[in-house]
């Protein structure tokens, strides 16, 4: 065959869709495309998106943080990491009291 073929992303879809009805891992799916297309490969983004997972989900179910006050803060803090995010609001409460009361 002389002439060359092109994938588009409609031709990618169909094979991330291929390989989830399969039961493929996002994970398995991403290194098989990898391996096979290299820098051409869809990227974890959109290999994730297809299989039903967003940046929320993995953050808070696979790295275990959630999202307060628009910050992402992990679940599992230490005693003393709290004590010394506890410490670093008083601080910052302090100096910005100070500030507004000159």
């Amino acid at each position: 065959l002389s002439e060359k073929m092109e994938l588009t992303r409609e031709n990618f879809r169909a094979m991330i869709y291929y390989d989830f009805r399969r039961g493929l891992l996002r994970q398995e799916c991403i290194d098989q495309f990898t391996s096979t297309f290299g820098d051409k490969a869809p990227s974890f983004a959109t290999v994730a998106m297809m299989h039903g997972v967003n940046v929320t989900i993995a953050l808070h179910d696979h790295l275990a943080v959630k999202k307060v006050c628009s910050r992402w803060i992990p679940h599992n803090l230490t005693k003393s990491q709290k004590d010394a995010h506890v410490d670093w609001c008083k601080q910052v409460v302090r100096t910005h009291a100070k500030v507004y009361r000159s």
